[in-house]
């Protein structure tokens, strides 16, 4: 969802659809922070690696002891000097629905920030609906990013919540050669599976080869709080849900890597949103069954990598 400023779709007949979330193609109009789709390459640079097995061992040295940044939500209103509100609507790059408000569609309570998108008007036109869509203002590299959150209620189709991570380096370079790290994503049409992702120059969807893990089913995410994160180094990028030692997914750093293979050597920003429809979420329409549908998030913490000497 943005990301935009993060997709792919179980098959091949879906992978040009949608961006996964997020920085692929999730550009809010006017607005700095989403990216714009680029025409596809006629050369594709090198492309990078990925490991498609899930629940493996983690392989990365070092460790992620120091806490750099956190928001537990303990509070009564978003803090404003952490998050930034992505506003308007317009269709986000991905046909979306929605139209993301300065906060009107977000709470904190009892600890916990709630995300939730509404239908305001009958019929599936762009503005009918409203979300959320927010950003840290703060950017880090490397270290291990985790988000507790509990996915909304599935009661009907055209639900599009994501997690994700766009590099401030946009947009100066734009979408996709700045990268693009999908953390959580999922639809509301496969229910119980979640995604992640990675998007780059040289592997996007629009390439139709997105470095993307599949439908991973994890059949309580919308009845308990999971942990959705990744530990990140220079090397490796491998992500998992709630045990950092079982990787889900992992992409490894080409041998030579540059920024069209490999633009995870800078810093990236958190994203948490809801879209509505869209080229991806709305594949299976959208149903007014599905709304109000909120995202609940307990905290987001990140910590730093220390290497191994």
């Amino acid at each position: 969802m943005k990301q935009h400023c993060s997709s792919f779709y179980l098959f091949s007949t879906f992978i040009l659809l949608a961006c996964f979330t997020g920085c692929a193609e999730r550009p809010e109009p006017a607005s700095k922070e989403k990216p714009i789709p680029q025409p596809v390459a006629q050369t594709a640079p090198e492309t990078t690696t990925a490991q498609e097995t899930h629940t493996t061992p983690s392989t990365i040295t070092g460790s992620f002891e120091e806490l750099v940044w956190a928001d537990e939500f303990d509070g009564s209103e978003v803090n404003r000097e952490e998050w930034i509100f992505e506003t308007g609507a317009g269709g986000w790059g991905n046909n979306e629905l929605q139209n993301y408000t300065d906060g009107d569609n977000v709470e904190v309570s009892n600890g916990t920030l709630k995300i939730t998108a509404r239908q305001e008007k009958p019929g599936n036109d762009i503005g009918n609906f409203t979300s959320t869509r927010m950003r840290t203002k703060s950017s880090w590299k490397y270290g291990r990013i985790e988000i507790s959150a509990k996915i909304p209620a599935n009661t009907g189709n055209g639900v599009w919540p994501a997690i994700w991570m766009l590099s401030d380096t946009f947009p100066d370079i734009p979408w996709p050669k700045c990268g693009e790290i999908d953390i959580m994503e999922y639809v509301s049409w496969s229910e119980d599976n979640v995604h992640f992702t990675v998007h780059s120059e040289a592997n996007n969807h629009m390439k139709g080869n997105h470095l993307n893990s599949g439908a991973i089913s994890h059949p309580t995410i919308d009845e308990a709080f999971h942990t959705y994160g990744f530990s990140w180094t220079p090397d490796r990028i491998e992500f998992f849900i709630d045990d950092p030692s079982v990787v889900q997914y992992s992409v490894d750093r080409p041998d030579s890597a540059n920024q069209d293979n490999w633009p995870f050597d800078s810093p990236f920003f958190l994203i948490l949103n809801i879209a509505v429809g869209g080229s991806w979420g709305g594949e299976k329409g959208i149903e007014e069954s599905a709304f109000p549908s909120t995202m609940e998030i307990d905290f987001v913490r990140i910590y730093g990598l220390n290497p191994d000497n």
